[in-house]
């Protein structure tokens, strides 16, 4: 008898958090919007209101705010691949390496084998703008620990791995992960790839890549 009211009263307050929400947000009061939405995003625990908080931080350009509601839609729905994604991208926005590792692994554990080869050759690409490097390429050495071990992604993990050791300055060690991804599958075009962009530093042992 009584959770009827309950369940009224709380339909209604998600209906206020969202309709003022959308008011503030069309009068480009993203800060006050995002403030109503993310309420209404955990009290109707909608992946669709969390994913409009984000967008409307991200459109504030409020990084912490941003990451905050992408976090709590990961939370409530850690498979969502949209919901990791957003969690990654916004901390390799706000420069936060040290922190991707989880978010970057339950991205990639989200996607089908084939997307996950293509996400990992990608990579390299999403952290140009990146300024630890040499961080950078030790936590997503750990973080494609579960990738290396696959003949599907092997090639590509070591790969991507390499490429980031080349861009800290370790073209050594952008060899052996050359050598490491050939050897995980030998018919892979990603170690052959990044081995013709050693073969100025490290010679022969590169060009041995190339010709396998």
């Amino acid at each position: 008898p009584t959770s009827a009211p309950l369940k009224t009263n709380l339909d209604s307050e998600l209906f206020y958090e969202i309709l003022v929400g959308d008011i503030n947000a069309q009068s480009g009061n993203n800060a006050t919007a995002f403030s109503h939405i993310m309420n209404a995003a955990r009290r109707g625990n909608s992946p669709i209101l969390y994913e409009k908080a984000v967008n409307l931080a991200l459109q504030e350009h409020a990084g912490d705010s941003a990451l905050e509601a992408a976090k709590s839609w990961a939370k409530a729905f850690p498979q969502s691949a949209d919901a990791n994604r957003y969690v990654f991208q916004i901390l390799v926005g706000l420069n936060q390496i040290a922190n991707i590792q989880e978010p970057l692994q339950r991205m990639l554990a989200g996607l089908p084998v084939p997307e996950r080869a293509t996400m990992i050759n990608q990579l390299p690409r999403i952290f140009l703008r990146v300024s630890e490097r040499t961080l950078l390429s030790k936590v997503v050495e750990q973080s494609l620990a579960p990738d290396i071990a696959l003949q599907a992604t092997g090639a590509a993990a070591w790969s991507a791995i390499g490429v980031l050791r080349s861009l800290a300055s370790d073209p050594n060690g952008a060899l052996e992960a050359a050598q490491r991804g050939a050897a995980s599958n030998p018919s892979a075009p990603e170690p052959v790839v990044l081995a013709i962009g050693l073969m100025t530093s490290q010679g022969a042992a590169a060009e041995e890549i190339v010709r396998k």
